[in-house]
């Protein structure tokens, strides 16, 4: 069963949000009041840091005069080959579930 990296999935949608919102000139402040959420959540959004729930996605894409279907990547942009796939990795106690590519970064990281 294919798996969509959630990742990949935000981030694309955060960028096809901030590229909308910047062809139109309008800025992330105008946005979110428009929205009725703050302008870091507009930031977190575009970075695709912060999760965005349904509603506040059709109300961007009023906003953005655009449609739902348009703020949506293709499916094969954020479907999971084998290689991408989740793995458990622990540290001390905690254990977390996290991409192959992840614990690369994370094993540089800690060294």
């Amino acid at each position: 069963m294919p798996l969509i990296n959630e990742l990949a999935l935000y981030e694309k949608i955060g960028a096809i949000i901030k590229n909308r919102r910047r062809s139109l000139k309008l800025t992330q402040s105008y946005v979110a009041d428009r929205v009725g959420i703050t302008r870091t959540s507009v930031t977190n959004i575009e970075k695709g840091a912060q999760k965005t729930p349904l509603h506040t996605l059709y109300k961007l894409a009023v906003i953005l005069d655009m449609s739902p279907n348009e703020m949506l990547p293709a499916l094969e942009d954020v479907v999971m080959d084998v290689e991408q796939q989740e793995e458990v990795i622990t540290f001390g106690d905690k254990t977390q579930e996290v991409t192959p590519r992840t614990k690369e970064l994370l094993e540089r990281l800690i060294g």
